[in-house]
């Protein structure tokens, strides 16, 4: 909470124009919620995260999570959440006085039908995109929303589906040019070193990490040692997680990275 304080206050003091806040664990309870005229929300792609706090099932997860909504604000959600999220999100958004939109797919945007310049490795990383897209905007045309409201269409599973923005040259450079370090991500270290960066931490995105790995480092390349270094935070179940990993990769060593914290009081003589 101090440093979510500390920050707040950054803000005022530097008078920023916009700030972007990402809630730490869920949204309901989350000490970002103090903000209450948020006029732009966005609901990433729901897992399981955080049980322990959130709950063990996908409708308490999105009860928590959509908490973040504002009355009178647009709440956009990426595309690809849990049929078992949709019910959960539709009831809280009218419970919160919110519109609720969906971010469309990433390739139904102006792309010219080639998106492999843009930067944008993966699947998960093209509902960021969209959601971003969205998002930023729904920001810029907040004052005119009840325009493009209008033209917002009902979906087959309930939500409004969000407008399919002109995407510009700016928009595209702007894709090219973002980085996100840790994720997807290939260090080549020496012409027989490299190491393969992500942060994945759920089923789900350990999956698509998996995938990744497997896609740019397949199992037909023999002669190639790889080794992983396997490190979990917190409850998590990092079981699962291993055996998604060796089921679907070559691994020839896994090095578990416990975390250990302590502060040793003894004095010497």
């Amino acid at each position: 909470m101090f440093l979510t304080v500390m920050a707040f206050k950054m803000f005022v003091d530097e008078k920023v124009d916009v700030a972007i806040i990402e809630t730490g664990i869920g949204g309901e309870y989350d000490c970002t919620n103090i903000l209450r005229k948020t006029s732009i929300v966005g609901i990433s792609s729901l897992g399981f995260d955080h049980t322990t706090v959130l709950g063990n099932t996908l409708q308490d997860i999105a009860w928590q999570k959509s908490g973040i909504m504002k009355p009178n604000s647009v709440t956009i959600v990426a595309n690809d959440q849990p049929k078992e999220t949709h019910k959960i999100l539709i009831e809280r958004s009218v419970e919160k006085q919110t519109t609720l939109l969906e971010a469309p797919p990433f390739n139904k945007y102006n792309w010219c039908k080639n998106t492999s310049e843009l930067g944008v490795l993966n699947t998960a990383q093209e509902i960021n995109a969209s959601l971003a897209i969205q998002l930023a905007n729904a920001w810029i045309n907040r004052n005119n929303k009840y325009d493009w409201l209008k033209k917002c269409n009902v979906g087959l599973n309930g939500m409004k589906q969000a407008p399919i923005w002109e995407i510009n040259e700016q928009d595209k450079q702007a894709l090219r040019d973002v980085k996100w370090l840790g994720r997807n991500q290939v260090l080549n270290v020496t012409p027989n070193l490299s190491y393969f960066l992500d942060g994945a931490h759920t089923i789900e995105s350990i999956q698509l990490c998996s995938k990744w790995y497997q896609n740019i480092c397949p199992k037909s390349q023999l002669n190639i040692q790889n080794i992983l270094i396997f490190n979990v935070t917190a409850l998590r179940d990092y079981c699962t997680f291993l055996k998604i990993i060796l089921t679907e990769n070559k691994i020839d060593l896994v090095l578990i990275c416990p975390i250990i914290t302590s502060i040793d009081n003894r004095r010497p003589g």
